[in-house]
């Protein structure tokens, strides 16, 4: 059950988070842990003891409890973050002060400390270069057990640390794309940047509609700049999306198997590909009427091409995912709407 508070007499309009009507930023927690694990012996305690005094004082967040076969637990939060549906990942035995040698690796803090004292030491190719190397070293499993927080600091500063953005912004998300050519890769990159500051979110929108792109077979080095052309360039993107239309497009691959792990495959590209749109549609723009049709196609675009092309089955649970996050980012692109309406005079 949930209790609204009633305003004061005097105030006419309550405006909360800037925008409108309070929406409440976390929205699901997932732990993961083992039954035996010495490791996940924090984690049980805390499910054993306070997991229904948080589930009570927090009735807006989700909570889930996975008992599975795992060396770490880990606990994923799902979250709105300036608009954006934002996934955080954490080990918790991390937290333990034994497991101090689990830590950021002395390159990382230094190079976090140097950006932050001296930023103007490096110049804009040796910062891209930079972020190139520390992407590519996340993907080779060198930087798994990092600390997130230190890995987007270190990413920001560098974002932070380029001179001339607008002409180096694109060349940096030419070159993040071809790190690798596995779509879930994609979705690891571009949730690796920080989404906190402008530059970032620049960044994650950019290089999640060139990825987009790539994974459509598009020309993705004629990717646009400005938001009205990103969003009709999204739309445009949503209807090739469909998990039957890249089934058929694989099997039309001469070198591609037409086995009953296609369609899987397929649905696992259409839920790396909604990933990548939610970062991909996210703004900073302020309020317009534009910026709402935008929205309004989109919603309708997804619910069309993607929600009714999806028959559920209680045997083929990835179905079920990929329906799963359809409803998810339908609900953010519903609240933006909500809230970005200006409030009506009574």
């Amino acid at each position: 059950m949930t209790s609204r508070g009633t305003a004061n007499r005097f105030l006419q309009s309550v405006l909360r988070n800037g925008l409108g009507r309070y929406v409440g930023q976390l929205k699901r927690l997932s732990i993961t842990f083992s039954k035996d694990a010495q490791t996940a012996r924090g984690a049980r305690e805390f499910i054993e003891e306070k997991a229904v005094d948080f589930a009570k004082q927090n009735p807006g967040v989700v909570l889930y409890v996975s008992p599975k076969q795992c060396r770490v637990p880990k606990l994923v939060a799902e979250y709105y973050l300036s608009g954006w549906l934002m996934e955080s990942v954490v080990q918790l035995n991390a937290l333990n002060p034994r497991d101090q040698d689990r830590g950021s690796p002395p390159a990382i803090v230094f190079l976090g400390f140097c950006t932050t004292i001296h930023p103007e030491s490096f110049d804009d190719q040796e910062m891209l270069l930079l972020l190139v190397m520390l992407l590519k070293m996340y993907l080779e499993k060198r930087l798994r057990h990092t600390s997130v927080v230190d890995l987007h600091s270190l990413v920001k500063n560098l974002l932070r640390g380029i001179k001339d953005w607008d002409v180096k912004m694109p060349e940096l998300c030419t070159a993040i794309s071809q790190l690798s050519n596995h779509h879930h890769n994609y979705v690891k990159l571009v949730q690796l940047v920080p989404a906190s500051d402008l530059r970032g979110r620049q960044l994650r929108r950019h290089l999640g509609l060139m990825c987009i792109s790539k994974l459509l077979d598009q020309d993705y080095t004629s990717i646009p700049t400005n938001y009205d052309s990103q969003m009709i360039f999204l739309c445009s993107c949503l209807e090739k999306m469909k998990p039957s239309t890249l089934i058929k497009k694989m099997q039309s691959n001469p070198e591609s198997d037409c086995t009953s792990d296609l369609e899987q495959e397929a649905y696992y590209l259409t839920f790396s590909l909604l990933n990548l749109t939610n970062d991909a549609s996210s703004s900073d723009e302020h309020y317009s009427k534009q910026r709402s049709n935008y929205l309004l196609k989109l919603c309708i675009a997804l619910e069309k091409h993607i929600k009714c092309d999806i028959r559920e089955n209680a045997r083929l649970f990835y179905r079920t995912k990929v329906k799963d996050l359809v409803a998810r980012i339908y609900g953010k692109w519903q609240e933006l709407l909500q809230s970005t309406r200006p409030d009506q005079v009574t």
